[in-house]
């Protein structure tokens, strides 16, 4: 028996609001590693499937759905976030390539301070600035104030061509691996949707 069932179709979960801290039982580690209280918004944009290698595996149904919640995904917080991308001077390890965004402008303010502290790209085993600025996107990350977009943009980009209007969005059902239904990226994917963007 599955950790979790499959999601049951909606047609109105692209129109739903986020929970950015709703916590659930996904997805911790693939193939089939599931663990109860994850934080479900740092999961989801985290999520296997974004991945390109993965995203071009999958069936044609499924770039649809994935598509289609990542758009919605990326409209939300484009509306409730603020969209950061650290500047190029700025080349930390952990900031690197990274697409983050915050909550309000004190928070991208605070990062930038931190950031620019003497040691800030250093080890945290023993730069004491460098272990701040990581404890305060990690705080940030788990507390739902800070959302990692990276992968959710890049996979969005990639799978451009399977955008498609809401309305026909609305009705398409993906099709998962019933045999093996915990190792099924779509479906960890989905349950982590589904914890953030929940009724």
């Amino acid at each position: 028996m599955p950790v979790r069932s499959p999601v049951p179709h909606d047609p109105n979960a692209l129109r739903r609001d986020l929970d950015p801290r709703a916590r659930g039982l996904l997805r911790d580690d693939t193939p089939n590693y599931w663990k109860e209280n994850l934080h479900a918004l740092s999961n989801l944009s985290g999520s296997q499937v974004l991945r390109p290698w993965t995203f071009d595996e999958l069936t044609e149904a499924n770039k649809w759905v994935v598509i289609a919640h990542v758009a919605h995904i990326l409209e939300v917080l484009n509306k409730r976030y603020v969209r950061r991308v650290p500047p190029p001077e700025m080349d930390l390890w952990q900031l690197r390539n990274r697409v983050l965004f915050v909550r309000n402008e004190e928070m991208w303010g605070k990062i930038l301070e931190l950031a620019k502290r003497p040691g800030a790209g250093g080890a945290t085993a023993t730069d004491a600035a460098a272990r701040d600025l990581l404890d305060y996107l990690d705080a940030g990350l788990s507390s739902g104030d800070l959302v990692e977009g990276s992968l959710l943009e890049k996979c969005l980009e990639h799978g451009r061509s399977y955008s498609e209007a809401l309305e026909i969005a609305c009705q398409r059902q993906p099709i998962f691996n019933v045999n093996n239904l915990d190792s099924d990226d779509v479906h960890a994917f989905l349950c982590a949707y589904e914890t953030c963007f929940h009724s």
